[in-house]
């Protein structure tokens, strides 16, 4: 009867060791599978934030070529508008030269004619004394 009780007990605790190997065998094989999830799950999110960082930097970089488009066209634009007035200001000082210019040669040959006028009715009075006397 004891050795029974023996076998018996020896027989369960085998039974008990065998389930508690399953029991192992199977949270081994659960937590392998969770880790593989774990790991791919990280993966995706690990790939998921490394795109988003690309679009990131691909908006930052196409927002920054525009900006500097906008600033390069703003440039553009003044340097433009810069050149036309200084041919507008040129033109109206080269005009105003000239409007001077032609009115001191007026000047000069009036005062050019009749300072020989002068000179010449000057000359004709002389002759005519010198031819009277």
């Amino acid at each position: 009867a004891v050795e029974r009780e023996r076998e018996a007990a020896s027989l369960r605790m085998r039974e008990q060791s065998e389930r508690f190997d399953q029991q192992l065998q199977a949270q081994r094989v659960r937590m392998a599978e969770d880790t593989v999830q774990e790991r791919e799950r990280l993966e995706s999110a690990h790939r998921l934030e490394r795109q988003r960082v690309e679009d990131m930097y691909g908006m930052q970089v196409k927002d920054d070529s525009r900006k500097l488009a906008d600033v390069q066209r703003d440039w553009s634009d003044k340097e433009e508008d810069l050149r036309r007035r200084h041919a507008t200001e040129l033109a109206r000082v080269r005009e105003q030269s000239d409007i001077e210019r032609d009115q001191w040669q007026k000047a000069m040959s009036e005062k050019t004619e009749k300072e020989r006028t002068t000179t010449l009715a000057s000359m004709q009075k002389k002759l005519e004394k010198q031819r009277d006397e």
